[in-house]
């Protein structure tokens, strides 16, 4: 099975594609969860003040970490989007010209 193959066939199964993604992504959170049940009391000593309590508090908000790399990705993709489009894209009539 080639590459090209592989591509036709998630074309072809996009709506499936799509729920194991978001299937993932709830297994995630919920792993993430199951983590903080399992370790209560967990302390970041690496850092101290403000920068700890922050850690500490990213770490205790469950699902944080999935959520926070989903909207990071996110986030990518849009800023991407609004700065490389401009110059990759061309009028419908620019071969005419």
């Amino acid at each position: 099975m080639n590459l090209l193959q592989v591509i036709e066939f998630l074309r072809r199964n996009l709506k499936a594609v799509v729920y194991c993604c978001y299937g993932v992504l709830a297994l995630t959170v919920v792993a993430d969860i199951l983590r903080l049940l399992d370790a209560p009391g967990h302390r970041f000593s690496g850092a101290t003040g403000f920068w700890a309590s922050l850690h500490h508090l990213s770490e205790n908000v469950p699902g944080f970490w999935p959520v926070f790399g989903f909207l990071g990705c996110l986030l990518l993709v849009i800023v991407s989007k609004a700065i490389i489009g401009p110059f990759v894209s061309k009028e419908e009539d620019f071969c005419d010209e």
